[in-house]
C-alpha cells in the first residue's frame, strides 16, 4: 500500500479531529482558538490589510511541528559544514544499537511553543507569498520527496503501520498531515528559489583553495625550549602574586560537581534472573553464522597473499564442544542487552513521560503558573518519579538499580563509572552541567554495566580558596614560567624578522645554534597526514598546514616564481599542545612547489557546485525571513473583546 493509500485509511479519522479541532479553541498570543461558529474570525492580519482566520491558523498550527522538523533535515542535507555531514547519517538512524535517529530524540528537535507559533506563521505568512506568485506542486513532487524520507528511515515499502510510525515519531505528525506539509514546504520552497538569483561563491575563491591544496612545502622548524634559556634574574615578588592571584581567582575555583541518580536495567541481574540458557539447537545456530569468531590460534588465511603463488589453505575452527560456554555467554549476553534496552526505552518513553506529564497538567494548575515556577515545581518531582517507576517494576518482579553517584566534575567521570559502568558516549557530561536539578535525560545512558535512565540529582557550586601557602608558590612558579616562555616567543619572533629581512644566510645561522632543536620535514601538502610529515611532535605538522597552505592565504600568482622573502613564521607552543606549551618554535619554508588546479576536472567542478548549493540555501533562508517580517503579523484584539 502507498503513502497515499495510508493517508486515506485516516481520511475519515481526520474529518472528526477536524470537527472537534472547530469545537475547540485556539491558543493564539494568548487568544482563544476556534469553534464551528467563529472558524472564520479574524485572529490576525499580514500585510497591513489580509486577515488570517481562525481556521487557517488552526490548519497551520496543526502542521507547524512537522515543519519544524521538516526544516531541520531541510537544513542539514543542503549544509556544506563538517558537523552536519556527520550528523545527517544519524537524522534517522541511531548512534548506536538499537532505537531511534537523532531527529526524534535529540534535544534540539524538540520544538518548543514560540518554536511552533514561529512556524504556524511561517506558513502562512510564505504560503501566501507562494500562492500569490501561482506556485503549484504536483502530488508526484510530493510522492517522491515523502518516498525518500521513507527510505532513509529504511520503512519497508507499502508498509502502512510503519509509514504511520514513522511521520509520528520523526514529524510529530500523522501521514495525512506530514503530506500536506511536504506539499506546503515544497510549495515555499520553489516560491523563495525564484526570489534567490544565485550563489555568492566566487569561482576564484573555490580556484584559490584548491591551489592551495595543491601547493608542496618542505619546512625546517627550530624548537626553542624555554625552559632552558638563561634564568631571569629578578625574581618573582609578593605583589606580584597577590595581584596574579586576584586576576585569575576564578582559575583557582574548585569545579561544580554534580550527582547522578540513576534507574538501570543491569546486564547481569537480566543474565541471572530472566534470561534462561540457550537451548542445543540455538546453540548450535550460533556456532554456524559465527563461526569465523571461533577460529584456531594458528588459523590460516583462505586466500594467498598478493603476488604469492601458494595454494588457499583452510581454515581451522575449534570444536562446538570447546567453545560451548563461551557461545552461552555470548549469547546472554546479546539478549541481556537488548532486553535491557527495551525496558529503560519504554521506561522513558512511556512511563516517565507519561507520569511528567501528569505532573505538569497539575502544576499549572497551581500558583503561582508563570513558566519557570511550573517548571521548576516539575522537576521538584521528578526523583518521586523515578521512586514510583522503580516500585512499579519491582512489584512486576523486574528489579532495577536505584542510587545516586558520588559528586564528579567535568574532567573526571569515575564516580559515575563506578556505579553505572563507562558509558558508551560522554554527551551526559555536559547535560549534567547544562541542566537544571531534577532535569530527566533524554539520551539513554548505555554501558558495559547495563542501561539506564538518568537524572540530574545535586549540583555542588564551586569555589575559590583563598591565597594559601600551595597556591602563592604555585603562582610563584607560574609566574617564572610565563616570563621565560615570554623570552622564547621573543626569541623566534627576532630570529623570523633576521630571516625574512637576510633570506638563507639568517637560516644558516639558525641551524648552527646550539640553543634551538633544528629537524626537517619532507614535502607537505594539505592532505598530508599529520603523523607523515616526518615533523615531532605530529601536531606541529597541523600548524604548518595552517600558516603555509591555508585556502584563505592569498596564493602566488605564478607557482614557480620564487618569491623575494623567505616564508617563515613564529608559533607558540601551546598552539601544539599542552604538552609543548614552554615552547615556541620558528617555522622556515625551504622549498614549495605549486600545480595549479585543473578548471575542466570533475571534483572541481563538484566542489564549485557544492558551495553553489549551500550558498543558495543560505540565501533562500534569507529571504523567508525577509519575508516573515515584512508581512507585519499582528494579532487581531477582536477575540478578546468578544470573550
Amino acid at each position: 500500500m502507498s503513502f497515499a493509500k495510508n493517508v486515506h485509511k485516516y481520511y475519515k479519522y481526520v474529518l472528526g479531529v477536524i470537527v472537534a479541532i472547530m469545537a475547540l479553541s485556539l491558543v493564539i498570543s494568548g487568544n482563544v482558538t476556534p469553534n464551528a461558529r467563529n472558524a472564520e474570525r479574524t485572529v490576525a492580519t499580514i500585510y497591513g490589510t489580509f486577515a488570517v482566520t481562525q481556521k487557517e491558523w488552526s490548519e497551520a498550527l496543526a502542521r507547524a511541528e512537522a515543519y519544524y522538523r521538516w526544516k531541520a533535515v531541510d537544513e542539514i542535507d543542503h549544509s556544506t559544514d563538517y558537523n552536519d555531514v556527520a550528523f545527517r547519517e544519524y537524522l534517522f538512524k541511531a548512534p548506536y544499537g538499537e532505537g531511534n535517529g537523532l531527529l526524534a530524540t535529540h534535544e534540539m528537535f524538540r520544538p518548543s511553543t514560540q518554536d511552533k507559533n514561529a512556524c504556524a506563521k511561517e506558513l502562512i505568512i510564505l504560503g501566501f507569498d507562494a500562492r500569490a506568485k501561482s506556485i503549484r506542486v504536483t502530488e508526484e513532487e510530493v510522492k517522491d520527496h515523502i518516498s525518500a524520507l521513507l527510505r532513509r528511515g529504511r520503512v519497508p515499502s507499502g508498509d502502512v503501520e510503519k509509514e504511520e510510525e514513522f511521520t509520528k515519531v520523526y514529524f510529530l505528525a500523522m501521514p495525512d498531515v506530514f503530506q500536506d506539509t511536504v506539499r506546503e514546504a515544497l510549495m515555499i520552497d520553489k516560491a523563495l528559489m525564484l526570489d534567490v538569483s544565485g550563489s555568492n561563491v566566487r569561482y576564484e575563491d573555490v580556484f584559490r583553495k584548491r591551489l592551495a591544496d595543491s601547493r608542496s612545502i618542505r619546512v625546517l622548524t627550530a624548537g626553542i625550549d624555554s625552559e632552558k634559556l638563561p634564568v631571569d634574574i629578578v625574581p618573582v615578588t609578593d605583589d606580584e602574586v597577590r595581584a596574579e592571584f586576584d586576576r585569575r581567582r576564578e582559575t583557582f575555583k574548585l569545579p561544580e560537581k554534580a550527582q547522578l541518580e540513576y534507574l538501570m536495567a543491569d546486564f547481569e541481574e537480566f543474565k541471572t534472573k530472566r534470561i534462561k540458557d540457550p537451548t542445543p539447537e540455538e546453540i548450535q545456530k550460533y556456532y554456524e553464522e559465527h563461526k569465523r569468531e571461533f577460529t584456531t590460534g594458528n588459523a590460516r588465511r583462505e586466500e594467498p597473499a598478493p603476488g604469492r603463488d601458494s595454494e588457499p589453505q583452510e581454515i581451522k575452527y575449534r570444536p562446538l564442544d570447546e567453545v560451548r560456554e563461551e557461545i552461552v555467554k555470548k549469547i546472554k549476553d546479546g539478549e541481556a542487552s537488548r532486553q535491557a534496552y527495551r525496558l529503560i526505552s519504554q521506561i522513558s518513553s512511556k512511563d516517565y513521560a507519561d507520569a511528567e506529564y501528569k505532573a505538569l497538567q497539575e502544576e499549572k494548575g497551581r500558583e503561582p503558573k508563570d513558566e519557570k515556577a511550573v517548571r521548576d515545581r516539575v522537576l521538584g518531582r521528578t526523583a518521586a518519579i523515578f521512586a514510583a517507576i522503580r516500585d512499579k517494576y519491582r512489584g512486576q518482579n523486574i528489579e532495577l538499580s536505584n542510587g545516586i553517584t558520588l559528586p564528579f566534575d567535568t574532567k573526571s567521570q569515575d564516580a559515575v563509572e563506578k556505579a553505572i559502568g563507562k558509558a558508551t558516549s560522554q554527551e551526559y557530561v555536559a547535560w549534567a552541567f547544562g541542566n537544571p536539578v531534577g532535569q530527566v535525560a533524554n539520551l539513554i545512558y548505555r554501558s558495559d554495566k547495563g542501561v539506564a535512565l538518568i537524572r540530574i540529582a545535586n549540583k555542588i557550586e564551586g569555589y575559590a580558596p583563598d591565597l594559601t601557602g600551595p597556591v602563592r608558590e604555585k603562582i610563584r612558579a607560574d609566574l617564572v614560567l610565563e616570563r621565560a616562555k615570554g623570552r622564547a616567543k621573543a626569541l623566534a619572533e627576532q630570529l623570523v624578522r633576521k630571516i625574512q629581512e637576510n633570506g638563507s644566510s639568517e637560516v644558516a645561522k639558525l641551524e648552527a645554534r646550539g640553543d634551538v632543536q633544528i629537524q626537517w620535514s619532507g614535502y607537505i601538502n594539505a592532505k598530508t597526514a599529520d603523523n607523515e610529515t616526518g615533523l615531532k611532535p605530529s601536531q606541529l605538522s597541523q600548524k604548518v598546514k595552517d600558516q603555509f597552505l591555508s585556502g584563505s592565504k592569498p596564493a602566488d600568482p605564478d607557482p614557480n616564481a620564487k618569491p623575494n622573502r623567505t616564508e617563515a613564521a613564529a608559533i607558540s607552543g601551546h598552539d601544539v599542545g599542552a604538552t609543548w606549551d614552554s615552547w615556541s618554535y620558528v617555522l622556515v619554508v625551504e622549498d614549495a612547489v605549486q600545480v595549479p588546479p585543473d578548471p575542466n576536472d570533475a571534483e572541481f567542478l563538484r566542489d564549485v557546485q557544492a558551495r553553489e548549493a549551500d550558498e543558495v540555501y543560505k540565501s533562500r533562508g534569507a529571504r523567508a525571513a525577509q519575508l516573515v517580517a515584512s508581512a507585519e503579523w499582528k494579532d487581531s484584539t477582536v477575540t478578546k473583546s468578544e470573550e
